[in-house]
């Protein structure tokens, strides 16, 4: 995918060359989840190789484990193999992706960067099924819509949470322009395409701030509804579960009405709370109550 910048970024040569050549300093994705990104893209994968290219990998297994057998699930599995049947090949392709970059520096930017983006990834995937949204792979896309930010943050470390102050604020991508002449939606385009990520990632990670602006591209439907659902989760995401704050427009255009909302957000909150336990190490004090 060549990087489209939003309708009102304007950028110069010189700090593109920059930002592509600074992203040169980045980890490529840990050959685990490569391989693993690569063998599950078939459905009809094997298995056995899915397994295969997980156990040599003991951190990553023990994630898996341990995400199979969190409360939200009934009942305990022993193996491998059967905790990739329990979550499914779309929530074991997330779930390398993230066990892979969460285990990176961290610090309480990052660690409420991810916090966000299991919210959304929680919430993007339990909206695609109660709207029966034709979305590949929702809860990949709501969990590295917000890429850009890490790597903003790797990169340019004290000084980037400086600009920013606290992840996904309204006035993120004004700043970050300002700063640094492009922004977090840039650059996690510029390494989805960089890494390989599946082809829905580049659009979601560019437009999820503006998801109107992607019309003019004339995409595929999957593609486009991708980033209006990933939209539509952050604007749930970021007001603690409160479905109340859904984007009208987002939600009524997938058919999503109030009841549907609620029950998605409720689903979504199980999820997240699963999540953010085994792989953030958090536990939720309270149960948000939708309003």
């Amino acid at each position: 995918m060549q990087v489209i910048p939003a309708s009102d970024t304007e950028f110069t040569l010189s700090e593109l060359e920059t930002a592509v050549a600074e992203l040169d300093q980045l980890e490529t994705l840990p050959s685990v989840a490569e391989r693993v990104l690569s063998i599950t893209a078939d459905p009809d994968c094997d298995l056995a190789d899915v397994v295969d290219a997980i156990a040599p990998d003991p951190g990553l297994t023990a994630r898996l484990m341990k995400v199979a057998n969190s409360a939200y699930f009934p009942r305990p599995v022993d193996n491998l193999r059967g905790a990739i049947v329990r979550l499914g090949l779309r929530d074991v392709r997330a779930l390398t992706v993230t066990a892979a970059l969460v285990g990176g520096p961290t610090s309480p930017f990052i660690h409420a960067l991810w916090d966000r983006s299991l919210r959304c990834a929680a919430l993007a995937a339990s909206l695609a099924r109660a709207g029966r949204i034709a979305v590949r792979e929702p809860f990949l896309c709501g969990l590295l819509h917000d890429f850009g930010s890490l790597v903003l943050a790797r990169l340019r470390a004290d000084a980037y949470t400086d600009v920013v102050g606290e992840p996904d604020s309204d006035e993120q991508v004004e700043r970050e322009r300002a700063a640094f002449g492009y922004d977090h939606c840039d650059v996690g385009a510029l390494v989805a395409a960089k890494w390989n990520l599946p082809p829905d990632l580049p659009y979601v990670m560019q437009f999820h701030h503006a998801p109107a602006d992607i019309d003019a591209l004339e995409l595929p439907s999957p593609i486009v509804d991708a980033v209006r659902l990933v939209a539509l989760a952050r604007s749930i995401g970021r007001a603690d579960f409160d479905f109340g704050a859904a984007d009208r427009d987002l939600a009524d255009g997938f058919g999503l009405d109030a009841e549907a909302l609620a029950g998605a957000t409720e689903a979504a909150w199980d999820v997240y709370a699963a999540y953010t336990r085994e792989l953030l190490g958090d536990t939720a004090s309270a149960r948000p109550k939708p309003r």
